[in-house]
């Protein structure tokens, strides 16, 4: 098999997923948030240190680092080329 007939058949392949997904991929009662629908899946609060010029956050990565069974959050300030671990002590509590 050519090269050429490899990629039109890999190219194939891939459409009629996608086709067969849109199809029959997704469920009745599947939750799909329209745009702009606020989710209730985390409250918005404040965490980390208090800060005179707003940080330029390049990352940002849930992990449990301390395994207490409790995210932690990894962030990365590429203003000040910082890496800081802002620890969950509490469940909600930073």
């Amino acid at each position: 098999m050519s090269r050429k007939w490899l990629i039109a058949t890999i190219l194939l392949l891939v459409a009629v997923g996608s086709i067969a997904y849109g199809i029959w991929g997704q469920k009745q009662g599947d939750a799909v948030a329209e745009k702009g629908e606020p989710l209730d899946l985390f409250n918005q609060q404040p965490i980390g240190l208090d800060f005179t010029e707003p940080p330029q956050i390049s990352f940002v990565e849930l992990v449990d680092l301390n395994e207490d069974s409790l995210s932690d959050v990894l962030v990365c300030d590429c203003t000040s080329n910082t890496l800081s671990w802002i620890q969950q002590n509490e469940k909600g509590e930073f």
